[in-house]
């Protein structure tokens, strides 16, 4: 006769532990609380470990920092950063101040930024570097009396 094997140790329709074949009709008695206590270990380790992938995605994940910082002596006005698809509004920045914005452009890219001085002239200055969407790290700029004064890059591809 074709029989159905199940192995020991597993549990049967019913919810009670098979000890041996289904022909030998020897069953273990469940503990209390047994599959309760193991859906609970097993949920508790599933959130643990999405949790730590979304602290690394955020810490370690894709996304540039670009950092300006005022050296001048007068305030800078409507910061805007821009990169490849996208453009980010920075708002004003007094004389020694900074400004943070994480970035991530829609494809390769360089860093451009302008801004407005107190007389009202625009100016835009580009960052010499390169990145994608996919990259991290980190650009800084330093502008000092309407001109870009230093620049400083530091990206690579994000492995999450």
């Amino acid at each position: 006769m074709f029989g159905f094997q199940q192995a020991a140790g597993w549990p049967s329709l019913d919810g009670s532990l098979y000890a041996g074949t289904r022909s030998s009709r020897m069953f273990v008695e469940e503990r209390p609380g047994m599959w309760t206590r193991f859906s609970l270990r097993t949920l508790l380790a599933i959130t643990t470990c999405v949790a730590i992938l979304m602290v690394g995605f955020l810490w370690f994940g894709p996304g540039v920092t670009i950092t300006v910082y005022n050296a001048g002596s007068s305030p800078i006005q409507d910061l805007q950063v821009h990169v490849a698809g996208k453009s980010y509004q920075l708002g004003d920045i007094s004389s020694g101040a900074e400004r943070k914005v994480k970035v991530s452009p829609m494809g390769e890219s360089h860093v451009e930024i302008s801004y407005q001085l107190p007389d009202g002239t625009t100016k835009r200055h580009s960052i010499d570097c390169y990145f994608e969407s996919a990259y991290r790290g980190t650009v800084n700029a330093t502008i000092r009396d309407g001109e870009l004064f230093h620049s400083s890059h530091q990206t690579v591809l994000s492995i999450l």
